[in-house]
């Protein structure tokens, strides 16, 4: 299930993106360590800009948060966007819920 982000996810995603065996596949890892401040301005950056979206991926059974999806570089003139798709909860890694999140998203 895709869901907007908000501000009591970002604890979680401090967490993950400050684990170094779940930040090696994300783009940020570069910033490490990540801080609370730090992913409040990223998440007002993401809401305030029309190039960019973000998603939280929750379980459909419980809504437990495990990570993210989200275009950037959306370009409107061209039809183009990146998309980035991060589990990162290491719980559920390997489950097939990555392409999931993908299928959902562009539906």
């Amino acid at each position: 299930m895709l869901i907007s982000l908000t501000e009591k996810d970002l604890p979680f995603f401090v967490e993950w993106l400050n684990d170094k065996e779940v930040a090696i596949f994300i783009s940020v890892a570069h910033f490490y360590p990540l801080t609370l401040a730090d992913e409040k301005k990223w998440l007002y950056k993401t809401r305030h800009t029309k190039d960019q979206m973000t998603y939280a991926i929750r379980l459909k059974r419980d809504n437990q948060l495990i990570g993210s999806i989200g275009l950037t570089d959306i370009n409107r003139n061209d039809n183009t966007a990146s998309i980035g798709i991060a589990i990162s909860n290491k719980k559920y890694w390997g489950q097939g819920l990555g392409p999931e999140a993908l299928l959902t998203l562009i539906k």
